[in-house]
C-alpha cells in the first residue's frame, strides 16, 4: 500500500440472500408456499417450499414495480429514440428480468455461514435458477478524513476554489471553465441525485441547489456525502467552495438500513436504484456512492482492497441497466478495491 492510511468502514446493515427463480415462476405468491404443487421428488432436484420451511424462511419480490417503467413525465416532448450503441458499448451481460428476483426472509439472525449454507441448498431448489449472498456496501473511501481541527474558524468563510485543482484544464483537471461556456456547460436543466448514507442538508456551500434527501440520513457521518454534493452543486459565492455543475439541482437518497422480517435486518440496495433512478428523467444523473467486497475478499478486510461495483451483483446490474434504458446517466464507484476490472 506504499504507507498509505486508508480508511476504515465498517459495513452498514448485514448479508442478504437474493434468490433468482426461474423463468417460468417470475410471479410467485409472497408466502413461504411461493407457489402450489412444488413437492420435489426423490430423483429430482429439492422443492423450494420444503428448503424455506426447514429455515424458516420465505420469499418476497425484491422489486415492488418490476416492469418496466414508462419515461418520466418531465421528459423532455422533444426527445427522439436514441438509435443503437455500438456492440463495444453496450453492457457485457443482459440483465435479468426484476420479477424473477427474490429475496430471503428469515425469522431470526443466523451467522455468516449458516447464510451461506441456506444459499448453497436453495441454489439447487426446484425453482430456482440461482442463489447467493449479497454483502453489505460501504461508501467508498481511500485516505483517511484528517481529525476535525480544534481551530476556531473564521466568521467569514475564505475562498477555497484554488484548492479545487480539478476545475483547471487538462492535464490537471477537466477544465470546468471551458464547459461553462457551453450550452448547459454548468448543469443547467439537470437533476442529479446521488445515492449513499449522510449528508449535511444545511451547510452553507448546499443553499441553492441542494434540494432534498429522502430516507433516513446517517447524521453520524456526513462528511463524504456532503464532499460529494459540495464537489457537484457547491454554489457560486465568494466563500468555500464552487461546484463543477452549480446550476444543476441535486438530491440524495439514501441506502439507509431497512427492517427485514423479524429481526434479521437488510439493506437491499437495487430497490433504492430502482426507485432513484424513476424520479429522474432522461440525461439525468445517478451516482452510486457504494461498492462491496468480492466474494474472495477477506472478511476482516479494512482497507477496501477487492471491493467491486455494485453492478458485479445481479440484482444491482438489473435495476441499473433498466435506469440507463430509459435515458439516466448512471456513475458508479469502481476504484477505490484497485481491482482490474477489464480482466477475466
Amino acid at each position: 500500500m506504499g504507507g498509505r492510511e486508508m480508511a476504515s468502514v465498517a459495513p452498514l446493515g448485514g448479508p442478504t440472500i437474493t434468490v433468482v427463480l426461474k423463468p417460468e415462476d417470475e410471479h410467485p405468491k409472497r408466502s413461504k408456499r411461493v407457489a402450489a404443487g412444488s413437492q420435489g421428488s426423490a430423483s429430482g432436484p429439492p422443492a423450494l417450499d420444503d428448503i424455506l420451511d426447514r429455515y424458516g424462511a420465505s420469499l418476497t419480490p425484491l422489486f415492488e414495480h418490476a416492469q418496466p417503467r414508462s419515461p418520466s413525465p418531465n421528459a423532455s416532448p422533444t426527445l427522439r429514440p436514441r438509435p443503437p450503441l455500438p456492440r463495444s458499448h453496450l453492457m457485457p451481460r443482459p440483465a435479468t428480468p426484476l420479477a424473477r428476483f427474490q429475496k430471503i426472509n428469515l425469522d431470526a439472525l443466523v451467522s455468516a455461514a449458516k447464510l451461506q449454507e441456506l444459499a448453497k441448498d436453495l441454489k439447487a431448489a426446484d425453482r430456482v435458477e440461482s442463489a447467493y449472498v449479497t454483502p453489505p456496501g460501504v461508501v467508498p473511501l481511500g485516505f483517511k478524513p484528517r481529525p476535525r481541527s480544534k481551530v476556531v474558524p473564521p466568521p467569514v468563510t475564505p475562498d477555497f476554489v484554488p484548492r479545487q485543482l480539478y476545475h483547471k484544464a487538462a492535464p490537471i483537471g477537466f477544465d470546468t471553465r471551458w464547459a461553462a461556456t457551453l450550452p448547459g456547460g454548468r448543469g443547467t436543466g439537470v437533476t442529479i441525485i446521488d445515492c449513499e448514507w449522510g449528508w449535511v442538508r444545511e451547510h452553507e456551500s448546499l443553499a441553492r441547489n441542494f434540494k432534498e434527501i429522502i430516507g433516513e440520513n446517517d447524521a453520524k457521518d456526513p462528511d463524504h456525502g456532503t464532499a460529494v454534493v459540495g464537489v457537484l452543486v457547491g454554489d457560486r459565492n465568494p466563500g468555500g467552495i464552487t461546484g463543477i455543475a452549480p446550476a444543476a439541482i441535486i438530491k440524495a437518497y439514501s441506502f439507509g438500513l431497512s427492517q427485514g422480517h423479524a429481526k434479521y435486518v437488510s439493506q437491499d440496495t437495487a430497490p433504492v436504484i430502482q426507485k432513484a433512478a424513476a424520479s429522474l428523467k432522461e440525461g439525468d444523473v445517478l451516482l452510486l456512492e457504494i461498492h462491496r467486497p468480492d466474494p474472495a475478499t477477506p472478511p476482516d478486510e479494512r482497507e477496501q482492497l477487492g471491493y467491486l461495483p455494485v453492478e458485479w451483483w445481479p440484482e444491482d446490474f438489473a435495476a441499473i441497466k433498466q435506469a440507463t434504458d430509459n435515458g439516466i446517466i448512471v456513475i458508479e464507484a469502481a476504484g477505490n478495491g484497485f481491482q482490474d476490472l477489464d480482466g477475466d
